[in-house]
């Protein structure tokens, strides 16, 4: 809970240095292959939504038994 997000800050101070990277080129020599085509966006893929969701479901399911005990008790 700690070291996750000052990992993310990290990344985030690091990911315009890889940003600017060129596009990966061939050997001089021809040899080699092509780069991979990357597919879908990062957000536009399913499991991405999902995992994005659990963590808020969890969340969510805390609020509501905690609600729910507080008025139990009173």
């Amino acid at each position: 809970m700690i070291i996750a997000p000052i990992t993310v800050l990290i990344n985030l101070a690091r990911r315009g240095k890889v940003a600017n990277l060129p596009a990966r080129q061939l050997a001089p020599d021809g040899s080699g292959k092509a780069p991979m085509d990357p597919g879908k966006p990062l957000l536009a893929r399913p499991g991405t939504i999902i995992g994005i969701l659990i963590p808020f479901a969890v969340v969510a399911l805390v609020l509501v038994a905690a609600t729910l005990s507080a008025m139990s008790e009173a």
